[in-house]
């Protein structure tokens, strides 16, 4: 069977008028190069409702993969994500509202581990000339948000077919034409689309093995 990816990133937010994230979740659809069906969806950067969006697509569209995409303003690398918290807390967000000390799924287990198979994307991002490492937390704002979302939607499906669902998060650079003076040079979009690609070709392999 062909495995089936939902690949997700955010709206600009903070008053930017682009995220790496969305923008490249629309071009791995496009261009990845696979034999998988892959969609990709842009989310809201409100607490809520990013989420809420996440839980139906994964009920739509029963994926394989959920690779979760988001933008780390100083971030230099590609950043694999090892855990989403049930946490929630800053803005404000697109809506303009602030939060502390919220669950993002109430009464929901404190954490989940990623299930991507962190060393091996390390590997096959960096092989490829992409800089890349993992990092333990996704944060407490929106990214954590979808990631821990769609593990904990995931974690309730049917036996038989979470053992092929694999779910997890990257952080993104800037691209250097929205890095300011001084702060670093973020990483180039073709760059940063040639790791996410390499990510997604062993992922999709996985999942092929998998079935």
């Amino acid at each position: 069977m062909t495995p089936t990816v939902l690949i997700t990133g955010f709206e600009p937010f903070d008053g930017g008028d682009r995220n790496p994230s969305g923008e490249l979740a629309l071009e791995l659809a496009e261009r990845h190069g696979f034999a998988a069906d892959v969609r990709a969806e842009v989310l809201p950067v409100v607490f809520r409702k990013a989420s809420a969006a996440v839980r139906d697509l994964i009920a739509e569209t029963r994926p394989d993969i959920v690779m979760g995409l988001g933008l780390a303003g100083g971030a230099s690398t590609l950043r694999v994500e090892r855990i989403g918290v049930n946490f929630f807390r800053g803005g404000p967000d697109n809506d303009g509202d602030r939060y502390e000390d919220e669950e993002v799924i109430p009464g929901g287990p404190a954490a989940y581990f990623s299930t991507f198979p962190i060393a091996r994307l390390l590997a096959a991002i960096e092989g490829c000339g992409v800089p890349a490492r993992d990092s333990l937390s996704a944060g407490s704002y929106c990214c954590n948000e979808v990631l821990y979302a769609a593990l904990h939607a995931c974690a309730g499906r049917s036996p038989e077919h979470s053992e092929v669902a694999s779910v997890g998060f990257v952080h993104l650079p800037p691209f250097p034409e929205m890095v300011g003076e001084g702060s670093g040079s973020g990483m180039m979009c073709e760059l940063q689309f040639r790791g996410l690609q390499a990510m997604l070709g062993v992922l999709i392999g996985a999942a092929e093995t998998a079935t």
